[in-house]
């Protein structure tokens, strides 16, 4: 009679079972070649299983009984094989990983090498690349002061450029408007003296033609050391004035050209500025070193368009004293000669047409009584 035990498996019917080894010699274990053999591969369905060792066949419903130790192993095969894999996924990325590289505002390198032992330090090192550069912000902000100082200077010195611009204009007006009515004045003295002469009157009183002929003298000599005024005023302070006038429009259009450099610098310097905010990425460090290189040639222009201006507006303010003085030399000179003059020819005309001995009372006197007779005249209305 087999015994109730063959190989962990329940009883058989066999006729001719296969003698039975010693218990010395029986296995302890199955080999691991057999333990997939052991497996059902279609759960559910009726299988015929061959056993290895024995050649049983065995008939059942649903999953083949196991013995504990085939359990017990393929159990250890489970907890084993996903750590295997995951160790080996562990590698291979750890081989995969590349360092970082990252690109300073100067052109220089910064390697930063990456680990997976610790996810913390990835962090920090992503929160670093995402923050703007120490320089990027100390350039922004003495940027923004910057802007200040320089436009408050510049302001400055043009403000007073262009005072003294329109104070320029207004003085070339107003002495255009002068030796303009100075000729007026002396034409129409001149044509008061000639109507005087050309009068009937004159022809019939030799006296009276007599004075009228020394005044008509007298004011053509004044027309002609007026006329000669006027020409000195016009060469040495209207010429100059209009001189130094012409010379605005030069530096405001300068000035103009540093606006619209100034204008771009600004704006390059925001598009520079947008970057420097952004994340660090590959793309976006191309974009910030292509605007820093559009943005440096401008800077270099504004800076030296706005140094030059800065140096020779101030300069230019001073020398409004050095170069009106002359003029305005001239300007006194010219009056002093010209009334020095016209005090020697109204001298002159007062000796002719005036008649010795006679006071100023006399004189006052005497026309009043010539202005009653006038008045008694019959063709003389009354008051």
């Amino acid at each position: 009679m087999p015994s109730a035990r063959n190989e962990g498996l329940p009883p058989q019917n066999n006729p001719n079972p296969k003698r039975r080894l010693p218990r010395h010699r029986r296995r302890s274990h199955v080999p691991f070649s057999s333990l997939f053999s052991r497996i059902p591969f279609k759960i559910g369905q009726p299988k015929k299983q061959i056993v290895p060792k024995t050649g049983l066949a065995i008939h059942q419903q649903g999953a083949a009984a196991c013995d504990p130790s085939v359990l017990a192993s393929i159990l250890l095969l489970c907890l084993i094989t996903p750590v295997v894999v995951m160790m080996m996924m562990m590698v291979m990325m750890m081989m995969m990983i590349l360092p970082f590289k990252q690109e300073g505002s100067a052109g220089s390198l910064c390697r930063l090498r990456v680990t997976t032992d610790s996810y913390r330090e990835r962090e920090l090192l992503r929160a670093l690349q995402n923050l703007p550069s120490l320089s990027s912000l100390q350039g922004s902000a003495c940027a923004s002061a910057g802007w200040e100082h320089v436009e408050r200077d510049f302001e400055r010195e043009y403000g007073k450029l262009q005072q003294l611009e329109d104070q320029t204009k207004k003085l070339q007006k107003d002495m255009k408007k002068s030796t303009d009515a100075d000729l007026a004045m002396s034409k129409s003295a001149v044509k008061i003296s000639s109507d005087l002469l050309s009068n009937p009157l004159c022809e019939q009183e030799p006296s009276f033609l007599e004075m009228v002929t020394a005044f008509d003298t007298a004011m053509k000599r004044m027309d002609s050391f007026n006329q000669e005024k006027v020409n000195q005023i016009q060469k040495t302070v209207i010429e100059p004035l209009k001189k130094f006038s012409s010379v605005f429009p030069s530096l405001n259009m300068a000035v103009k050209r540093r606006e619209q450099t100034l204008q771009d610098y600004k704006r390059l310097q925001s598009k520079v500025e947008k970057y420097e905010e952004k994340e660090r990425t590959g793309p976006v460090l191309a974009k910030l070193h292509q605007a820093r290189e559009e943005l440096r040639p401008v800077k270099e222009d504004f800076e030296a368009k706005n140094k030059q201006l800065l140096e020779e507006m101030p300069k230019f303010y001073s020398s409004r004293i050095d170069y009106f003085k002359p003029s305005f030399e001239s300007l006194v000179r010219a009056q002093v000669v010209y009334y020095t003059e016209m005090h020697k020819i109204f001298g002159d005309l007062t000796a002719q047409i005036d008649r010795p001995g006679l006071s100023d009372e006399q004189r006052e006197r005497e026309n009043d009584a010539k202005l009653s007779e006038l008045r008694a005249l019959s063709i003389v209305a009354d008051d």
